[in-house]
């Protein structure tokens, strides 16, 4: 069935500091999703950046290409099974939202992805194992846009989410919105 990939591979610049070690309730970001994610899937893994858990870690397979190679990573390491990956700056995802990604598994070329109103969260998402061609045709044409690669997905299903589940870390001021300055 389906298995969990945490992206964590981003540069971090508008944060600062790597977002994977920040916390949360005196819990790392990264934890929480792993944590998150393992509730709802038998195998998780790990995309990118820096974590010494006891999850496997996946390089990506072309530095510096963005998210767009995390999941080609986990694709690939998924062996045919569809991919669900959440991105380590979302600390707040769901095991109600998780189980609405993943079930029922997404079709090879097809994916499912969250979304407030007209705020599409494509790193949060479930992709279908034959998109894998999709992602390394784009690598090669170095169109990284991750929006790009959504609109030549056919068969998009949108999960309708609660904002606060989608909040999304990118900056000191989300950080401090976050945790109340705490």
């Amino acid at each position: 069935h389906t298995i969990g990939a945490v992206l964590t591979g981003g540069l971090a610049s508008r944060m600062g500091a790597p977002k994977a070690s920040l916390t949360y309730l005196d819990t790392p970001f990264i934890d929480h999703v792993i944590a998150t994610l393992s509730i709802v899937l038998d195998e998780v893994v790990v995309c990118g950046g820096d974590y010494s858990g006891p999850l496997p870690v996946l390089s990506d397979p072309v530095d510096g290409a963005g998210p767009l190679a995390g999941i080609m990573a986990a694709l690939t390491h998924a062996d045919g099974r569809p991919v669900m990956v959440a991105p380590v700056d979302m600390p707040l995802i769901t095991v109600d939202l998780t189980r609405r990604l993943v079930d029922p598994q997404v079709e090879s070329m097809g994916a499912r992805i969250a979304r407030h109103d007209d705020s599409i969260q494509p790193l949060c998402a479930t992709y279908g194992p034959g998109l894998r061609s999709l992602i390394q045709d784009r690598l090669a044409r170095d169109e990284l846009a991750v929006f790009g690669f959504v609109d030549q997905i056919e068969a998009v299903e949108y999960i309708n989410a609660d904002p606060h589940t989608l909040t999304n870390v990118n900056t000191p001021q989300d950080y401090e919105d976050l945790t109340g300055g705490s």
